[in-house]
């Protein structure tokens, strides 16, 4: 127990997450529920686990009204920005904030944001009536 105190959770969730997705063939993918589960095993009982873990290393899907995720990872993408946008919006044709600041950590260099990346590579968009905002390509 006391070597569960030292260890940081949230570190070995990551670990265990990245340990799944590295499982998954780079074309499979793989129910959310499922991932979770299957994550939460390899956890002490006490460890959090939610899809944030996920943030820069997969994508969620729906099909078929099921919540899929793949395999996306960082370090599978082009460092090049106007390379890594064409590849992520051949990925999904729209995508979050959320979902794409993650994957821009590389490009924002000393004075820039991720908002000023988007804003000069993506089109947003509202939905009406709601303050979401999505982001497609240019």
């Amino acid at each position: 127990e006391e070597l569960l105190d030292a260890l940081d959770l949230q570190k070995m969730a990551l670990f265990r997450a990245e340990e799944l997705l590295d499982a998954l063939p780079i074309t499979q993918r793989m129910s959310v529920d499922d991932f979770l589960a299957r994550l939460r095993t390899m956890l002490p009982d006490n460890a959090q686990v939610s899809m944030t873990l996920l943030h820069g290393r997969a994508i969620p899907e729906l099909k078929g009204g099921r919540q899929l995720i793949r395999k996306l990872s960082i370090d599978d993408l082009p460092r090049d920005v106007k390379s890594l946008f064409r590849v992520l919006f051949v990925q999904r044709a729209t995508w979050t904030r959320e979902e794409l600041v993650p994957y821009l950590a590389r490009q924002v260099g000393p004075g820039q944001s991720a908002d000023q990346l988007l804003l000069k590579h993506t089109r947003v968009t509202r939905t009406p009536g709601s303050t979401a905002r999505s982001y497609s390509a240019r």
